[in-house]
């Protein structure tokens, strides 16, 4: 965690220097891969915590109408 992007870099710069770098081009797709699991899980979670609130708010009205 935390470290996936200059991993990234560094496997990028490996196979820059040497395209026939097959090892290090399977490892640059899973970290590619881990990468944009990890943001959508993010994102995902910023959105179940935003539609908590609206739902929090909206049980809040219907206690005040009621």
């Amino acid at each position: 965690q935390g470290h996936l992007r200059p991993a990234a870099e560094v496997l990028e710069a490996i196979i820059k220097k040497d395209p026939g770098q097959e090892k290090a081009a399977v490892m640059l797709r899973e970290v590619w891969e881990k990468i944009f699991r990890e943001e959508s899980g993010q994102r995902s979670a910023r959105v179940i915590a935003e539609l908590s609130r609206w739902l929090d708010n909206i049980e809040r009205l219907r206690g005040d109408a009621a």
